[in-house]
Order: structure tokens, then sequence, then C-alpha cells
């Protein structure tokens, strides 16, 4: 549950810090749109790094290691409503990361700011 938590603040956090960053940075560098953008998501894992350094998980002894070793891959293969779900999975996220991707390209071709088309796709994740 806890892993779970991080997980989900880790999303909340990234919901809101990069649509900012991109409104924010987005002319950071002169002449070239977004250039600024780029570079300071790709500085986000360093800020991260620390972070996840002071994370600190528990130890698991080696009978909870093998009480907790559930099925092996084989077995979750052979399975079809594990294969059926893979695939909706995988379909779904490629639907949504296109039409996501699209979205602001077409918020600011209809007349639409970039500060709004990536508050369109802030508001989209939370």
């Amino acid at each position: 549950a806890k892993a779970i938590s991080w997980v989900m603040v880790g999303g909340l956090a990234g919901a809101i810090i990069g649509p900012q960053l991109v409104i924010f940075t987005r002319d950071a560098v002169a002449g070239t749109p977004y250039v600024g953008s780029f570079l300071s998501q790709a500085l986000l894992p360093l800020i991260a790094l620390p972070i996840l350094l002071m994370l600190r998980t528990p130890s698991q002894t080696q009978a909870e290691a093998v009480a907790d070793s559930g099925r092996t891959v084989l077995q979750l293969l052979a399975m079809p409503r594990y294969l059926l779900a893979v695939a909706a999975g995988v379909v779904s996220y490629g639907v949504m990361a296109f039409v996501m991707t699209a979205a602001p390209v077409a918020m600011v071709n209809h007349g639409h700011s970039v500060d709004n088309a990536a508050l369109g796709i802030q508001w989209h994740l939370l």
C-alpha cells in the first residue's frame, strides 16, 4: 500500500509540475521554442534522485519471499484472461497516447494558447 501511495503522489506531482514547466520554460532559449521545456523536463530525474535514494524498502525474509512467490511468467502467459488484459492495456494506452499527443496541437491550431493547451493536459492528468 505504501508503494502504491508513492506512485500516486509521483503521478500527481508530475501532472502538476510537467505542464507548468512547459508554460514557464518554453521560450527560455531565444529563437528555439520548447528547448527550455525539454531541458527542464530532462532535469527532473536529477531532482527526483535524492528523494528516491532516501526511500527505504523493508527487507524480506527467505520464508516471506517463498510464500509470496505467486505465479511464474509462463503460468501467466498461459492464461487467456491475462493475455486479454495485456492486449486491452496495450491498445488503450496506445490510443490514449495518440489522442493526448494530438490534443494540444489541435488546441493551438484552433486558436488556444500554448498555456491553455498545457493546462488542458494538466487537467486531463489530474
